[in-house]
């Protein structure tokens, strides 16, 4: 799915991601690899939040942030801000949807 979405949009380079559902951070992973800007992941449960936890760091991940929590919350704590949430892409662990 990454690869497919990644030829429709013209790649990654200098985008931002909003993932919902990262489980173990593997989409988010490969995001960060592709160049994009920034990934914000967001997963709701504790032990797979736990998991991508460690994937950044033995990975090494820069451009990505993952919250621990539900997606609704973040949402509107985001709305206050000056940049709308996924500005470029919206990645679930069900589809991939352009935003």
């Amino acid at each position: 799915r990454i690869e497919w979405f990644e030829r429709l949009i013209g790649g990654f380079g200098g985008k931002r991601a909003l993932e919902l559902g990262s489980l173990q951070g593997g989409h988010s992973y490969m995001l960060e690899r592709r160049v994009a800007r920034e990934v914000v992941s967001v997963e709701a449960n504790p032990r797979a939040y736990l998991k991508c936890l460690i994937l950044e760091e033995v990975s090494h991940l820069q451009r990505v942030r993952f919250e621990l929590g539900d997606f609704m919350k973040y949402r509107r704590r985001r709305r206050t801000g000056s940049n709308s949430v996924g500005q470029v892409a919206c990645f679930t662990t069900c589809s991939i949807l352009s935003i």
